[in-house]
């Protein structure tokens, strides 16, 4: 990756379709759903606004990986690259079978459920921006 990606663009691009979705995963409370606020209105600034969307997203910043004269493969769509990136790379512990990334939608909710939680005062969270990206080194 040659940019940071914010959270909220990379649950898109697991298959999170909506914003409320996203807000249900992490949790429907008040400290949750403000705490998510600013980094959902980040991910519609930059126009994502569909799975497909988030996907071309992460595309553009995937570096182009060097291979040599020896191993030339058949060039991949960056919507492909972006979508093994986020199968095999991104939480590898975490198995992604024919592309349903749902544990892995699970497993990042629960993280920042965990995060916002671990912040304290609710009333601290309306002014803070969860700041939460993904950088992969590729």
């Amino acid at each position: 990756m040659s940019d940071d990606v914010p959270i909220v663009v990379v649950l898109k691009a697991m298959g999170v379709a909506s914003d409320q979705e996203v807000v249900q995963l992490v949790g429907s409370e008040g400290k949750f759903s403000q705490a998510m606020a600013a980094s959902l209105q980040e991910c519609t600034s930059l126009g994502i606004n569909t799975p497909a969307d988030a996907l071309e997203f992460i595309g553009k910043k995937v570096r182009a990986a060097s291979r040599g004269e020896w191993q030339r493969a058949a060039r991949r769509s960056k919507v492909d690259e972006a979508r093994e990136l986020l199968a095999h790379v991104l939480l590898a512990h975490v198995s992604v079978v024919d592309y349903n990334f749902w544990p892995k939608v699970v497993y990042i909710a629960q993280m920042l459920r965990r995060m916002i939680y671990a912040e304290g005062d609710a009333s601290y969270m309306v002014s803070v921006r969860v700041r939460v990206k993904v950088r992969v080194r590729v």
